[in-house]
């Protein structure tokens, strides 16, 4: 007839060095096959070393709540040791804080990032701000947005238009920026200037009128024609031949050379001519400077 036993078998197990990691574990059984069915220890084994039996069961000595108890889910060959039934944890429920909504205190609970107004996108590892979604009420006002983060053509500005921000084109060739009572613009300098890409500007030849000259120096007359004769063997009477001499011009007059020892005695515009009166005849090479004045209009 068959002996019940009815004392616990109290096993010491024997010490091992088990694996290419050396992990040192108490075995308690062996299988069939000499591999460990179960074992204890202060270091679970390393996952990958061989000699432990699929299902074997590993005892942490050292483990904390819920991480006691391993069992292998890999091969005798390599091992792969994953908490089994260690411990009965402490978790009563799973709360769903500020920006979450879902948990539960019993079964499989789910937690979902609350997203009401669309401005974030929830992936499967990330989350991201929806392109598009920031509106101007989203910003900080001492938000420091550095300028070098703005998309902006080179030689442009952010300019106000339409009650927005709006880039405008200042890289025209010497043009410059103007407001003209609504928004500023870029034009082309035009007038009586001109203006270089370096900010010199040059005022355009015959723009200078009388009218723009301060009245302390008016000139009533300015000059309109000065020249020289030519040489010529002259008589008394000098003429000379200047388009564009009016008889209400006042011409000025000098000789220049001559081989006599005349001088000047009158001096007379008419229309296109101005004739030099001489004390005697010049002589050979006379020549006569004039110079012609015109009252301002």
């Amino acid at each position: 007839m068959t002996k019940v036993i009815n004392r616990a078998i109290k096993l010491a197990g024997e010490k091992r060095i088990v694996g290419a990691s050396k992990t040192a574990v108490t075995v308690l059984e062996y299988d069939v096959n000499s591999q460990i069915s179960r074992c204890y220890g202060a270091t679970k084994p390393t996952d990958g070393d061989a000699g432990y039996a699929t299902g074997c069961i590993f005892m942490n000595t050292t483990g904390g709540a819920s991480q006691t108890s391993y069992v292998n889910d890999g091969s005798s060959s390599s091992c792969d040791f994953n908490l089994a039934i260690g411990g009965t944890g402490d978790i009563t429920a799973v709360v769903a804080g500020a920006g979450l909504t879902g948990g539960g205190s019993s079964g499989s609970v789910t937690l979902t990032v609350a997203n009401t107004d669309g401005k974030i996108t929830v992936g499967a590892d990330s989350i991201d701000i929806t392109a598009g979604s920031l509106v101007n009420a989203d910003i900080a006002d001492n938000a420091a947005i550095a300028s070098s983060k703005l998309a902006l053509a080179t030689g442009s500005i952010i300019i106000g238009a339409a009650n927005v921000g709006a880039a405008l084109d200042l890289s025209g060739d010497k043009k410059i920026l103007i407001g003209n009572g609504t928004t500023a613009t870029s034009v082309d300098v035009s007038g009586d200037i001109t203006i270089s890409n370096t900010g010199e500007t040059t005022i355009g030849a015959n723009k200078v009128l009388a009218s723009m000259l301060a009245e302390a120096i008016t000139p009533s007359h300015v000059v309109k024609f000065a020249g020289n004769s030519e040489a010529e063997d002259a008589t008394a009477s000098v003429v000379i031949t200047v388009a564009g001499v009016a008889a209400t011009d006042i011409v000025t007059a000098s000789i220049l050379a001559q081989s006599g020892a005349a001088h000047i005695l009158k001096v007379v515009p008419t229309e296109n001519t101005i004739t030099v009166t001489l004390s005697e005849a010049g002589g050979a090479g006379t020549q006569i400077a004039y110079q012609v004045l015109r009252a301002i209009a």
